[in-house]
């Protein structure tokens, strides 16, 4: 699979924002990471960093762990002044599957939060009701990762 699939999603009316894009240029999460895609708990709206092993998205079958990332924190490394972020394991784990961005839900997983099932959402589909305030519509955009 390669990066060059997600899209922005956004809703007029709350504000609610989430990108499916999957980053494969990561340079301030500690621990280092290679890539990561996101996923979001339409109950609580915790978001998730699911990092990949490798830079352009997950394999088939791959293991995905659910973390949460810090916000960021400024530091000076070697002189320099840099911001970093750091993950923190949620304690959830999934075998990734392609069928995930055609579903948009991660099947069967509870949310390590708030413990809804079903709730762990890759992707919006464009119309679809924003699931903060359940009043409008999101619209999207597909960008490159």
């Amino acid at each position: 699979m390669s990066s060059l699939w997600g899209k922005i999603t956004l809703c007029d009316g709350c504000g609610f924002h989430f990108n499916s894009n999957h980053s494969h240029e990561v340079h301030d999460i500690e621990p280092a990471i290679k890539g990561f895609l996101c996923a979001v708990c339409t109950s609580c709206f915790t978001e998730f960093v699911l990092p990949t092993a490798s830079p352009w998205g997950p394999a088939a079958g791959e293991q995905i762990e659910f973390c949460t990332i810090s916000a960021a924190r400024r530091r000076k490394i070697k002189g320099r002044n840099t911001t970093s972020r750091t993950l923190t394991a949620a304690g959830l784990h999934a075998e990734f599957s392609p069928e995930w961005r055609s579903m948009n839900r991660i099947p069967a997983l509870r949310c390590p939060c708030c413990l809804h099932e079903g709730t762990l959402t890759v992707e919006f589909g464009d119309g679809d009701l924003c699931p903060r305030c359940k009043a409008h519509p999101l619209t999207s955009e597909r960008s490159l990762g």
